[in-house]
């Protein structure tokens, strides 16, 4: 809903096939590079929890305290995902949208093999956690910064908290 607000001279189905496209790169990146440290961070983990959010990325990046402290500051004083103050709290089931019948079609042949595929679901839940588990588990902690390259949706808030070479 977020893509249609933002960027309405894109049409339903190039919102649709971008998304899918991006998830599927990201999915591939992480098959093609098993051993490459990587974290998923979801827009609603940032909504939700900012602070656990925060922690979870620093933690991954070797990172401290005050790097958490900035990057909780961040997580919850801009937030470039939303198209208004609450849409990224705002959770809504397919039948919701308000999309037609075409729409909904559409969507499901682009999105819905990924979409089961990362755990997200059509209703208010929004996404089925893993193993049934509440929340993902830390990852351990990574190597010093400069031993990998980030490859994170969130690049560039965390370059305005760290310089990573």
């Amino acid at each position: 809903l977020s893509r249609l607000t933002k960027f309405p001279k894109l049409n339903f189905e190039y919102h649709c096939n971008d998304w899918a496209a991006n998830m599927i790169a990201w999915s591939r990146m992480k098959a093609a590079m098993p051993d490459l440290p990587a974290l998923d961070v979801d827009q609603r983990d940032i909504a939700d929890a900012p602070q656990q959010t925060a922690t979870r990325v620093c933690r991954f990046l070797g990172l401290g305290e005050s790097a958490t402290v900035a990057m909780t500051s961040v997580f919850t004083t801009q937030s470039p995902q939303q198209t208004d103050a609450s849409s990224a709290r705002r959770v809504v089931s397919l039948p919701a949208t308000g999309w037609n019948e075409d729409q909904i079609k559409t969507f499901r042949r682009h999105c819905a093999e990924q979409m089961t595929r990362d755990g997200y679901t059509e209703d208010e839940s929004y996404r089925v956690p893993p193993s049934g588990m509440a929340t993902p588990p830390l990852p351990a902690p990574a190597p010093a910064p400069t031993e990998f390259r980030i490859a994170a949706r969130w690049q560039e808030t965390l370059s305005r908290l760290v310089t990573i070479p």
